[in-house]
C-alpha cells in the first residue's frame, strides 16, 4: 500500500495501471501517517547529524509559516474526509463521488509528505478548494443546512464586499434548505447548490489571498534578513577603509596591547583594531535593536498565524541597529554630526545607542545633518534669542 501511495497519475500504461489500483483500493479510508505516532527512538548518528538543526528551530523558529499552512490544510483535510464519509452513504451520483475520492486522494498523497513547500500547499490548497465545492452536491439537506450556518460565520470574517454582495443569497438558500426538508418532494435542490458552490469559491479564493500575501511578506522578511547580515558583514570588512576609526580612544589601547605579540603579529594589528570597533559599535546599536523589538513585543500580541513574521521583525530590528550605529559613527568620523552630537566617548555611544534603538532618531540625525545651512541659521536665531537684553 505505501508503494501505490506514492504514486501520481500519469501518461504511460504503467502509471495508469497503477493509479486504478490506487483508485480501487482503501487508501483513502486508512489514517494519514500524520496522526500516527512515531515511536522508532534515534540513533546516536541521527541525533548529532540533526543537532545544528534542532538547535536553529529551538533557537531562532520553533514553527514556520509553511507548518502552520501545513497544519491547516491536514486539518481542512479531514473534515472534508469526514464529512465525504458521512455524504458518500446517501449519494447516488456515483461519477461525482468517484471524482471527489480522486481529489482526496491526490491531497493525501501530498500531505503525507514530511516538508511540504510552497508549491505543495497551493496545489494542495486547490485540490481541497476543488472538493469542497463538489461536495455541496452529495451532501444530505441537513448537513448541507449546517454548512449554511457555517458559511455565515466565515462571511463574517470576510471583506465588507463579499459579506454585502453573498450574505442575502445565502439567506434565500437557508430559506430553501428549508422548503426542501419539509417538502422534499416538491422543491429542487439544484439552484441552491450552484449558490453554495459560489459562495464556498469566493470564500476560500479571499482566503487563500490572504494567506499568499502573508507568505509572500515572509519571504520579503526573510530576504531582508539574509542580505542584511551579508551587507552588514561586508561593511564591516570595508570599516577601516570607510571610516576614521583612530579617532575613537580605546583603538590605540587594542593596538598597542603588549600581548599581541605571538601569531598575530604577522598580520597588521591596525586593521584588527579598525574591526574590533566596528564590532563594538555594531553590539552597541544590535543591543539598542533588540531591545526597542523586545518593548514592541510586550507591548502586542500575536497568534500562531502571525508568529514568524513577529520573529522575523524581531530579528530584523537589532540588524538594523547595527547598521545606524556603524553609520552614526562613520559621519562623525568625518566630523558631519559634530554640532548635533558632541565630542568625547560619551556622546558617541549614546548616540549610537540611541541610532539603534529608535528609527526617528536616527532618519533625525541624518535629515539634520543634509540641512547645515539651515541648521546654522537656528542656531544663529537662537543665540540673538538668548542675547537679547531683557
Amino acid at each position: 500500500m505505501e508503494e501505490i501511495a506514492t504514486i501520481n497519475s500519469g501518461s504511460n500504461g504503467s502509471d495508469l495501471k497503477k493509479w486504478k489500483e490506487l483508485l480501487d483500493s482503501d487508501y483513502w479510508k486508512l489514517p494519514p501517517n500524520w496522526t500516527l505516532v512515531k515511536t522508532k527512538p534515534k540513533g546516536w548518528g541521527e541525533r548529532i547529524k540533526g543537532f545544528p538543526g534542532d538547535l536553529y528551530e529551538l533557537l531562532v523558529v520553533r514553527i514556520s509559516y509553511e507548518d502552520y499552512f501545513a497544519s491547516l490544510l491536514r486539518n481542512r483535510y479531514m473534515g472534508i474526509e469526514g464529512d465525504f464519509r458521512t455524504s458518500h452513504q446517501y449519494n447516488k451520483n456515483t461519477s461525482l463521488s468517484e471524482f471527489i475520492k480522486e481529489l482526496l486522494i491526490l491531497t493525501k498523497q501530498v500531505l503525507e509528505k514530511e516538508k511540504l513547500g510552497k508549491t505543495d500547499l497551493l496545489s494542495v490548497s486547490s485540490l481541497l478548494d476543488e472538493a469542497e465545492e463538489r461536495m455541496v452536491w452529495i451532501m444530505p439537506k441537513h448537513m448541507k443546512l449546517s454548512k449554511v450556518y457555517a458559511l455565515k460565520m466565515d462571511l463574517d470574517r470576510s471583506s465588507q464586499d463579499i459579506k454585502k454582495n453573498f450574505k442575502d443569497l445565502l439567506e434565500r438558500c437557508q430559506s430553501q434548505l428549508n422548503v426542501c426538508i419539509q417538502n422534499p418532494a416538491d422543491a429542487s435542490e439544484d439552484d441552491c447548490n450552484a449558490n453554495i458552490e459560489q459562495i464556498i469559491k469566493v470564500i476560500n479564493k479571499n482566503i487563500l489571498a490572504d494567506r499568499i500575501n502573508k507568505g509572500l511578506q515572509i519571504e520579503r522578511l526573510r530576504s531582508l534578513r539574509f542580505w542584511g547580515l551579508i551587507l552588514l558583514i561586508l561593511f564591516i570588512l570595508l570599516f577601516p577603509l570607510t571610516t576614521q576609526y583612530n579617532i575613537w580612544p580605546p583603538y590605540d589601547i587594542l593596538i598597542n596591547w603588549k600581548n599581541s605579540a605571538g601569531f598575530l603579529s604577522k598580520y597588521p594589528h591596525w586593521m584588527f583594531g579598525a574591526w574590533a570597533v566596528a564590532l563594538g559599535f555594531c553590539v552597541i546599536g544590535g543591543i539598542g535593536g533588540f531591545i526597542s523589538g523586545l518593548l514592541q513585543i510586550r507591548s502586542t500580541e500575536t497568534n500562531l498565524e502571525l508568529y514568524e513574521e513577529s520573529v522575523l521583525l524581531f530579528q530584523i530590528r537589532p540588524i538594523f541597529g547595527a547598521f545606524a550605529a556603524l553609520i552614526t559613527f562613520m559621519l562623525l568620523s568625518w566630523g558631519l554630526l559634530e554640532s548635533m552630537i558632541g565630542k568625547g566617548m560619551g556622546p558617541v555611544v549614546l548616540a549610537a545607542f540611541l541610532s539603534g534603538f529608535s528609527e526617528r532618531y536616527f532618519l533625525q540625525l541624518l535629515r539634520d545633518n543634509s540641512r547645515p545651512e539651515e541648521m546654522e541659521k537656528k542656531e544663529a536665531s537662537r543665540s540673538k534669542e538668548l542675547n537679547k537684553p531683557v
